[in-house]
Order: C-alpha cells, then sequence, then structure tokens
C-alpha cells in the first residue's frame, strides 16, 4: 500500500478535514502558489475518492512550484496509484533530492518499493 503522506507533507501537520473543500478549493484558486492549501486539498480529495481530481490539482501546483518536493511527493502517489510508475519513480527521486528530511525519507521508501 502507498504511504498516506497528507501528514508527512502538510505543515503545520493538519487533517486535510480541518478545512472544507469548498473553502480550500476557494483558497487554491485565489492563491495558486499556496501549497499548503494545495496539498490539503489533494489529500481531501483523495480521502473522498477523487483521485483525479487531486491529480490533477497536484499537476497545476508542481507546475506553479516545481521545486517544492512535497508537491513532487504527492503527484508521486497519485501517478503510482494510476500505475504510471517510471513517471512516479521520477517525481520520487525528485523528492528525495529535495526535500526536508522527512520528504526524503518518505520519498525514500516509495522508491524502495
Amino acid at each position: 500500500a502507498l504511504l498516506s503522506l497528507s501528514l508527512v507533507v502538510a505543515r503545520p501537520p493538519a487533517r486535510p478535514s480541518a478545512m472544507p473543500v469548498p473553502a480550500l478549493e476557494a483558497r487554491v484558486h485565489d492563491q495558486p502558489r499556496d501549497t499548503d492549501a494545495a496539498i490539503r486539498l489533494a489529500a481531501a480529495y483523495r480521502e473522498a475518492g477523487r483521485a483525479g481530481e487531486a491529480r490533477a490539482l497536484l499537476e497545476r501546483a508542481v507546475a506553479n512550484s516545481p521545486s517544492d518536493a512535497r508537491l513532487a511527493l504527492m503527484l508521486g502517489v497519485a501517478v503510482a496509484e494510476a500505475e504510471e510508475f517510471p513517471e512516479a519513480r521520477r517525481l520520487f527521486a525528485r523528492a528525495a533530492e529535495r526535500g526536508t528530511p522527512r520528504v526524503r525519507q518518505a520519498a525514500a521508501t516509495q522508491l524502495a518499493r
């Protein structure tokens, strides 16, 4: 099973449902470079079974903030869930190179699978 990453990558550790999805959607729309809101919204989408929307959101967030290793890690999980493993490994490797120690460890765990 893939690691649940919302606790690893969100600052501060947060329950994605702590803010209602419509409020998160508005925040991401108004502030597209707010990576924490994007991460929380993607996690909320995944929890609600909206994996396609989570992936699309993460793809946009990575395009807006390409150096954010947390986003690369989350997108890697979404891509791996779609069984696109070469792309997932590329994203995990990117997160492992650029992330904080917690993100690097989570990425390394995913790469070892």
